[in-house]
């Protein structure tokens, strides 16, 4: 069975539960970076957005065997709140459109400028370097990823409220939401590792090693707890301060992916150019095209408490 035959038969199982009371809809979805991929989607026209979900990766589970279409109608019947609870009020345009009923739900997203200025012309959102703020309400979430609604340019209009406004009440909301995580880079190898099947001597040896290469490289991740766009962490209130200050040095900052980034603390035997190369090369190789964020290097000056891009003046 392919994706769209896949998709087909899920769209069908899921317009029986809903019943007539819904329309479900499947879709191809604009995603970050402009990368369109196959989503479902279900509205019963009392609120101004239809919920969607991805299709790809339940095919996926399903491709594994980890799950079954049955299985699989199941969660999204969840997701979308088809399941018989009660739906999100949410989602329903009274609360939508009273700014002071649902902007503790407002949370922005770090994404690329370039690579989503179609979007980006149609929403509200924030320049940031070659970056770019974008604004979401989060209304809950699943097993690969959150369950959110784009703020436009009516809602900010429904709100009076401008990019601004949305910053400084999604820059408190996102420390109550979606907590900051930093971990060393061993930490996660390690977590790895565990889940692996090898003799324990194998094991201890690769723990020794995580050790010893944390005292040469003290490369750290930062994220949020969601592990779901993470990369937005730098710019939450203190947080880059904070552990700058603890280390005594600048940060480093190199883009993972849209849900993480990597922090070094700078040193003048680090060659920006060499970073350049592998961040541009990683991306190319590793990440997936909708999880890309940058092929920059960045640097956070705690002395002045910003980030800027890696070889700017000082100044």
């Amino acid at each position: 069975m392919n994706l769209e035959e896949f998709a087909g038969i899920i769209t069908e199982k899921l317009q029986e539960k809903a019943g007539s009371g819904y329309q479900v809809e499947r879709r191809m979805a604009v995603r970050n970076n402009q990368v369109m991929k196959m989503a479902v989607g279900a509205g019963n026209g009392t609120g101004p957005f239809m919920t969607l979900t991805g299709i790809e990766p339940y095919y996926m589970e399903y491709l594994h065997g980890n799950m079954d279409v049955e299985e699989a109608v199941e969660d999204i019947c969840r997701v979308l709140g088809l399941d018989g609870g009660d739906r999100d009020p949410g989602m329903e345009a009274e609360t939508l459109y009273d700014y002071r009923k649902i902007k503790d739900r407002i949370i922005f997203r770090l994404v690329s400028r370039e690579k989503n200025l179609d979007m980006l012309q149609d929403i509200p959102h924030i320049p940031f370097l070659d970056l770019a703020v974008e604004f979401q309400l989060l209304l809950g979430e699943n097993g690969w990823g959150q369950k959110a609604v784009m703020v436009d340019w009516e809602l900010c209009r429904k709100w009076q409220a401008d990019p601004r406004d949305l910053m400084d009440q999604a820059a408190r909301n996102m420390l109550r939401l979606c907590p900051p995580a930093i971990v060393p880079v061993q930490e996660r190898i390690k977590e790895i590792l565990e889940t692996c099947s090898m003799a324990e001597k194998v094991r201890k040896e690769q723990y020794d090693r995580m050790e010893k290469m944390k005292e040469r490289i003290p490369l750290y991740i930062l994220s949020n707890q969601r592990e779901i766009h993470g990369a937005s962490a730098i710019l939450y209130p203190g947080v880059l301060k904070k552990y700058a200050d603890m280390l005594g040095r600048d940060l480093i900052i190199l883009p993972s992916s849209i849900h993480e980034v990597l922090l070094v603390p700078s040193d003048e035997g680090i060659h920006v150019c060499a970073l350049l190369k592998m961040v541009q090369q990683i991306n190319a190789s590793e990440v997936l095209p909708e999880e890309r964020l940058s092929d920059q290097v960045y640097l956070y000056q705690r002395g002045a408490d910003r980030i800027v891009m890696a070889g700017e003046s000082t100044d």
